[in-house]
């Protein structure tokens, strides 16, 4: 994480307490920080920690498939920002409105998003590594984990891994933990992505962050990931229940026409005025994941326990796929793991026959990855690793629907470093491209 977000960083073998060094230690380039640190703990790590297998393993704990998983990750960053400029990928995109003028009002309307083609930039700091090399190491340990050689680890049912008895299932490798309704060890972001309910099941002033219908669209409408993964209808107290209604998401397809024949669950007796869908545009209206709603135990609290996952098993699938395509190109092999993760979600397969390039399988596998992993933190790091950050962002528009700022610039590459460790460690004398 340090080094994705940061770039060149001081590494410490020792504690700061015990070493005394801490001003005094200058950033080692981006190639060190891995093949001196990162990759050898991970490769010692991933042969002394306990398979999920081992009698003495204890379920929710990291195991051996967590760091091979892990530096299976490792090995495809690596291996996906060394590789030369002008490699194509394809990203459906674009601006998410347009402004109309409907019956003389200036108007915010959706638009689909389009297929765009983007020439890969090279990832700075990443130029000495050797794209097929590292694509190789990615490939033989993300096997090695399908294969067994870590425990056994298998892509779980839907239902099981976003429910809270599969919060320590085999698919969760790496996961924070948390506890419901304790302030130190409870955990916020459920309040933002799924909302902080009432008694009677109402909002509460929570529920801000979402997926833009441009990500609902990427998907067949009987996919689990958005039938079951999206919230459809929800009552917000105060918005909603002043006026008796009810707010619901997406206007289109067989949701609009279950809440126009108030079908379940749009058949609420509280909801006496009608359902509502800002097609405006408006924070109150995205597609809302359900993925740690349906671990929480108590949703009426602010800190809950839902687990967040930093690393799971369909990780490791899609990246012996993407690793796959890049060592031979489209074969039965890449497609087949993609299709696993397809269909555990109730996805129709996608078929090889479609994909003649290697630029198109990736693509497919990129776009898979973002609607796999919606809400776990890594879409930004593909599209870094990628070297398609700034065209993939800028192709937004300028602005979300929200108004919130899209645009992005070299500087937003890495993040700035923080001010008190500039101040502090001695050996560093300027800041992150960009940033003062």
């Amino acid at each position: 994480m340090l080094v994705r977000a940061y770039g060149d960083i001081p590494v410490y073998s020792v504690s700061v307490n015990q070493s005394q060094q801490y001003t005094n230690s200058p950033r080692i380039p981006i190639e060190d920080v891995y093949t001196q640190t990162i990759i050898p703990l991970l490769d010692d790590a991933k042969d002394m920690l306990y398979k999920n297998t081992d009698t003495n393993f204890q379920a929710g704990r990291v195991c051996a498939a967590s760091a091979a998983g892990l530096l299976a990750k490792v090995y495809a960053t690596i291996a996906s920002a060394a590789m030369p400029e002008g490699e194509i990928v394809t990203v459906k995109t674009g601006p998410q409105f347009v402004m109309q003028n409907i019956n003389g009002t200036n108007t915010k309307v959706y638009t689909e998003p389009v297929p765009m083609d983007f020439a890969k930039d090279q990832v700075a700091g990443y130029e000495s590594f050797n794209s097929q090399e590292y694509y190789q190491l990615a490939y033989d340990v993300a096997k090695d984990v399908k294969g067994g050689v870590y425990g056994t680890h298998n892509l779980e049912s839907y239902d099981l891994i976003w429910s809270p008895s599969g919060k320590t299932c085999s698919e969760h490798l790496f996961s924070l933990q948390s506890k419901s309704g304790d302030e130190l060890y409870g955990t916020l972001f459920t309040y933002h992505y799924c909302g902080m309910t009432n008694e009677k099941g109402h909002i509460e002033n929570s529920l801000t962050v979402g997926n833009s219908k441009h990500w609902y669209l990427l998907f067949e409408e009987d996919d689990y990931r958005v039938d079951k993964g999206v919230l459809h209808c929800w009552i917000r107290e105060g918005s909603d229940t002043s006026w008796g209604g009810g707010s619901y998401f997406p206007n289109f397809g067989k949701w609009q026409e279950m809440v126009t024949n108030l079908e379940s669950p749009f058949d609420n007796p509280e909801v006496t005025a009608g359902w509502r869908c800002d097609e405006g545009g408006s924070e109150q209206f995205f597609a809302f994941t359900t993925k740690y709603s349906q671990q929480v135990t108590d949703q009426t609290l602010q800190r809950t326990d839902a687990n967040y996952p930093f690393l799971r098993y369909a990780d490791v699938i899609l990246i012996m796929a993407e690793a796959s395509n890049e060592l031979k190109g489209p074969n039965d092999e890449a497609i087949g793991l993609l299709n696993d993760v397809r269909k555990r979600s109730n996805a129709t397969p996608r078929e090889l026959k479609n994909y003649s390039t290697k630029s198109a399988l990736r693509s497919a596998i990129l776009e898979e990855r973002s609607m796999e992993f919606a809400m776990e933190g890594d879409r930004r790091w593909d599209l870094i690793r990628w070297g398609i950050y700034l065209q993939a962002m800028n192709a937004l528009g300028g602005t979300d629907v929200c108004g919130n700022v899209k645009s992005r610039s070299e500087k937003h590459l890495l993040f700035p470093i923080p001010t008190l460790e500039v101040l502090t460690n001695q050996a560093i004398s300027s800041n992150n491209p960009g940033w003062s």
